[in-house]
């Protein structure tokens, strides 16, 4: 199951569902789309929160570079760290 965010991205549940449709009903771009479903493969939970500058899958600090990207731009990311696809929800 997916969910939106309040900026208006949508995101998977932590629950580690499969479903395609699931994944094409998310704001990914084509490209980003096909890495989550092969990373979803090694990880339940493929797309998760950056927090604080901190990825939520792994708990490794993200570069500066990297969390002003996806603080300031409303794209998706990618961890240095663990591979997972990284999203910023402004509180």
């Amino acid at each position: 199951m997916s969910r939106q965010s309040t900026s208006g991205r949508k995101y998977l549940n932590g629950g580690g569902s499969t479903e395609t449709d699931e994944m094409r009903q998310l704001a990914l771009p084509p490209n980003l789309l096909h890495y989550c479903k092969t990373i979803q493969r090694r990880f339940s939970n493929p797309l998760v929160e950056m927090r604080n500058g901190v990825c939520t899958g792994c708990f490794m600090s993200l570069s500066s570079g990297q969390r002003q990207k996806i603080e300031n731009e409303t794209t998706y990311g990618v961890c240095e760290s663990c591979g997972r696809i990284l999203y910023y929800e402004e509180l």
